[in-house]
């Protein structure tokens, strides 16, 4: 006599309503964590590039301006830093980007549309001078998820040190 092994039709019931059970628990704890990841990347990537603007000011002897874009090349004051963002020597020292000041760096941030990012005094643009010192008090961004929740910052003291860190209960999301 023959014996036919396999599973039931009783048996193949519970476990889908298992992995539906267990999706369904899952499933808001990793769109958190998406959402919380998104914003750390836009903070890692706007701490890289202040970084870069301030090893480039010191090695290069002049002011190095990060400034809000929408067109690659030019800074715009309204708008969202998590839209785009550029580095330049700022060459003749008055905060905008001429044609014959070099563009270090552009950063287009499609992907983190759905990042806020609060500034800290409202910067229009953030600046190292020559010896890499930041120009003027210090200045915290914090980084928010779509839904307002402050997931990291990055801070830049009076020095020009660049961190990041973590939010604290007084970094309030727009």
């Amino acid at each position: 006599m023959h014996r036919q092994s396999g599973q039931s039709l009783v048996e193949m019931t519970i476990v889908i309503a298992l992995l539906g059970i267990l999706s369904g628990i899952g499933a808001p704890a990793f769109a958190d964590w998406v959402k919380t990841h998104k914003a750390r990347s836009f903070a890692n990537v706007l701490h890289t590039e202040l970084n870069l603007a301030r090893n480039t000011s010191i090695v290069r002897g002049y002011r190095t301006v990060l400034c809000r874009t929408r067109d690659g090349s030019s800074c715009r004051f309204d708008g969202s830093w998590t839209e785009g963002f550029l580095s330049f020597l700022d060459v003749d020292g008055n905060g905008e980007r001429s044609a014959s000041e070099p563009l270090l760096r552009v950063t287009r941030s499609g992907e983190f549309r759905q990042i806020r990012l609060r500034i800290s005094e409202n910067r229009r643009i953030i600046v190292f001078r020559p010896d890499g010192r930041g120009g003027g008090s210090n200045l915290t961004a914090v980084a928010c998820d779509a839904e307002g929740r402050a997931r990291r910052t990055v801070v830049i003291s009076v020095a020009g040190r660049v961190r990041l860190g973590q939010p604290t209960a007084a970094d309030a999301c727009p």
